[in-house]
């Protein structure tokens, strides 16, 4: 496996009206270690990233380790719940490496 990087490469944006508790719980349940890490905001935590979930708009960010084969993972809990979003990754040059936007199908 790669190794986490010393700076942030993934920048995620949630666009779903939820609240940071319900996203942090959601990265719980998907095995992530999470806990308070200021009064408001969450670090969110596993082998393949260290993520802070902060503010309104709530914002998801951090390193990743191989953010192209690891973004599915991250953004995992956030389509299981069906919490809209964006996000980009970038390489250590700073060069973007992906992006997307993502919106749960509505139910018919």
């Amino acid at each position: 496996m790669t190794e986490v990087p010393e700076a942030s490469n993934f920048f995620a944006h949630v666009t779903t009206k939820t609240s940071l508790d319900a996203v942090a719980d959601h990265y719980r349940a998907a095995g992530w270690r999470v806990r308070k890490c200021s009064w408001t905001d969450f670090e969110a935590t596993s082998e393949i990233g260290e993520l802070v979930l902060e503010g309104e708009p709530i914002l998801i960010h951090g390193p990743i380790a191989d953010p192209i084969t690891n973004a599915a993972t991250v953004t995992k809990p956030l389509r299981d719940a069906a919490i809209a979003f964006s996000y980009e990754c970038y390489a250590a040059d700073r060069s973007l490496l992906l992006q997307e936007r993502w919106t749960p199908e509505p139910h018919s």
